[in-house]
């Protein structure tokens, strides 16, 4: 089936059928047929930023079916910031947990209380 590619940058609105990918588009790859099922595609982005990659799928009836996704060019530490802290959070939390849930004094109190 024919393989359509287009990435194009994020213009940060909605896009809509009557937006011109053409102003945006980045790279396009016109719908091919690939033989072996995959293909690769190796671009040198010029300026860093949010992208959108368009792949879309032509079915024999003619039907189209389209898939987006969203990526960065250029990502800094800032971007990781929100994993970091949640991860973060959710040790803190276990942690806690764990200490309320195994805390040191009960396994003296009952090692006392078996000694007398």
């Amino acid at each position: 089936m024919p393989l359509e590619l287009r990435i194009i940058r994020d213009p940060l609105t909605p896009i809509t059928k009557g937006t011109d990918l053409e102003a945006l588009t980045e790279v396009h790859r016109p719908a091919t047929k690939y033989v072996k099922g995959t293909f690769n595609l190796e671009h040198d982005f010029k300026e860093n930023g949010h992208y959108i990659g368009i792949v879309t799928l032509t079915r024999p009836d003619g039907t189209q079916e389209t898939s987006e996704f969203k990526f960065t060019v250029g990502e800094t530490l800032w971007a990781w910031v929100p994993q970091i802290a949640g991860t973060v959070l959710i040790a803190g939390i276990v942690f806690v947990y764990w200490k309320h849930t195994h805390p040191a004094g009960k396994k003296k109190d009952a090692a006392d209380a078996t000694v007398s």
